[in-house]
């Protein structure tokens, strides 16, 4: 097989294989609790406050779209937290739903401070062809979640 033949056949599947790649991938996650929020790949979100060893949840939309704009209602099939502080306890979503929550558990021993969460959108087996995406949220951890006045004092 002569060179030039062997060249443009390897040039063929390098750009297959490419576009590929770039054609496949999700290219949102729409969070819908705690609050609204679109994430790209790799992007963060500040999730608030919440307290030590407080249960808080995210959920995200399964739908989403590929580089093309193909809208993937089912796109995202689990949810995951992939990176957590040592101590917390973390429940990952249910399978295959239009939404999906994980729930997590700060340890009830941590300190003061904002903390880092590493979060995966993925498309279980890739089906659709939209991988997965990954994210990072924060979250402060303080016992000052919130402050209640109650006016007037004695009833």
């Amino acid at each position: 097989m002569p060179k030039f033949s062997v060249l443009v056949i390897l040039s063929l599947m390098f750009l297959t294989a490419v576009l590929g790649l770039s054609h496949g991938a999700g290219t949102y996650v729409n969070i819908t609790e705690p609050y609204n929020a679109t994430i790209l790949h790799n992007g963060s979100i500040y999730l608030g406050k919440s307290g030590p060893g407080q249960t808080f949840s995210i959920t995200i939309s399964s739908l989403t779209t590929n580089s093309t704009g193909t809208v993937f209602t089912r796109g995202w099939n689990e949810f995951k937290v992939v990176n957590y502080p040592s101590g917390w306890i973390v429940k990952n979503s249910a399978l295959y739903r239009s939404t999906l929550t994980v729930d997590i558990t700060p340890s009830p021993n941590a300190q003061n401070g904002t903390y880092k969460l590493g979060l995966s959108a993925i498309n279980t087996g890739n089906y659709s062809k939209i991988g997965s995406l990954n994210f990072i949220a924060y979250v402060n951890i303080t016992p000052n979640v919130f402050r209640l006045n109650v006016s007037p004092e004695n009833v």
